[in-house]
């Protein structure tokens, strides 16, 4: 039996869009973490720090707030650093964004460091102490960690 050119071009088409789901599913996991040097709160720290999560073909990004989780997708951080990451530890970093839906904000205690370190230890990375004060040195101290 002979196959029509129309057969082998839509053959090749068929390979190719399984070709690109594949890659798609296998491609690599990363978290971006973003801080700003440059916001002055109303407690008199400086900065913010968020965190994004890439699945090779989007990527969604979040922050913590006095009023909750943020979609941060419109933010662009002075400092940012991305790590891959595996499956797992995307999948856990993930939900951490969930755990920090209906946290109650508390500056020092449970705010926008805590949520990037929580990330990051969820995504299996080393994390520094919360000690450190600006959310750019915490970042700093991640990448170095990392």
């Amino acid at each position: 039996m002979k196959t029509s050119k129309f057969q082998k071009g839509w053959y090749s088409l068929l390979f190719l869009l399984l070709l690109t789901s594949s890659t798609a599913l296998m491609a690599q996991k990363n978290i971006t973490f973003y801080a700003n040097i440059s916001e002055a709160t109303t407690e008199g720290w400086a900065g913010h720090v968020w965190a994004g999560f890439s699945n090779g073909i989007s990527e969604e990004v979040y922050g913590f707030y006095p009023d909750g989780i943020r979609n941060d997708s419109g933010r662009h951080g002075e400092v940012n650093y991305t790590f891959p990451v595996s499956e797992e530890g995307f999948a856990k970093a993930l939900k951490v964004v969930e755990e920090f839906r209906n946290a109650r904000y508390f500056i020092g205690f449970k705010d926008c460091r805590s949520f990037a370190q929580s990330v990051a230890s969820a995504a299996g990375l080393n994390t520094p102490s919360l000690g450190i004060k600006s959310p750019a040195e915490w970042l700093g101290a991640l990448l170095d960690l990392n």
